[in-house]
């Protein structure tokens, strides 16, 4: 299922990533904005300032001079997380605020790349599993309201598992549509300039062009446009009418 983008697949989609760069970086300012809001009810302006602020400006520097790069989108999926577990902090440990995992987690599925999921997956589970230790042992840092055992890590990972797995798999599907969306507009300006289809998988630098599955989709509508200019005009036009007396049955369905 899962395929190891080329150079050609991260070139045709760099630019919804480069446009996903800059709306998770609007994103981080409005978890800014909560971790304030939050900041004012609990008296944990230390996080917000320390580490949301710095958080939110490293994703916007990087949409800015980095757009459409897999550095940014792993880092971006890394801040997401990190802003899960800020708001976790701030609220104790409170169960429900662990729902920000889950939506955070929804919105790199704009990006059609399985990478970035799995990345925060990996992330948010180091830092349940750590925060979790530390919690036990003092420390004043918060993943589980006090008195709950780390035992309830692994059923936390578990919904984040099969989350991952579904934004994995549905983010394949989108990306391979987006790829031959890319395709069919590059196709259409060829058209346009050269008068003609190139179907040639390669570019003359080496590179991939159109994927195999759309030059045969292609292909087999070329086959069946040629099909239909070598029928004679009345032919063409009396088919219709022999299968409708053939098969009277089907003008009633």
């Amino acid at each position: 299922m899962l395929s190891f983008a080329t150079a050609s697949e991260d070139l045709a989609l760099q630019p919804i990533r480069a446009r996903g760069d800059a709306i998770m970086a609007a994103i981080c300012w409005l978890l800014v904005i909560l971790s304030a809001a939050f900041a004012s009810a609990f008296h944990t302006w230390p996080v917000c300032l320390g580490l949301s602020l710095p958080l939110a400006g490293l994703a916007t520097l990087l949409a800015w001079r980095r757009p459409g790069a897999l550095v940014t989108r792993l880092a971006i999926a890394a801040i997401f997380m990190a802003f899960a577990a800020i708001f976790i902090h701030q609220f104790h440990g409170l169960i429900e605020m662990h729902f920000s995992v889950f939506v955070l987690l929804a919105f790199l599925l704009f990006y059609r790349d399985w990478r970035p999921v799995l990345t925060a997956a990996l992330v948010i589970a180091v830092h349940h599993f750590a925060v979790c230790q530390l919690e036990m042992h003092g420390y004043p840092i918060y993943v589980f309201p006090m008195g709950h055992p780390c035992t309830m890590v692994y059923v936390h990972s578990a919904f984040v598992v099969f989350q991952a797995f579904c934004l994995i798999y549905l983010g394949e599907i989108i990306r391979r549509e987006a790829l031959e969306s890319a395709a069919i507009s590059a196709l259409g300006e060829r058209l346009s300039a050269h008068g003609g289809i190139d179907l040639s998988l390669t570019a003359a630098d080496g590179t991939a062009t159109l994927s195999p599955s759309l030059i045969r989709f292609i292909q087999r509508w070329l086959c069946r446009r040629q099909h239909q200019r070598r029928l004679p005009r009345n032919d063409r036009i009396r088919r219709p009418h022999v299968r409708a007396r053939l098969h009277p049955e089907r003008r009633h369905n």
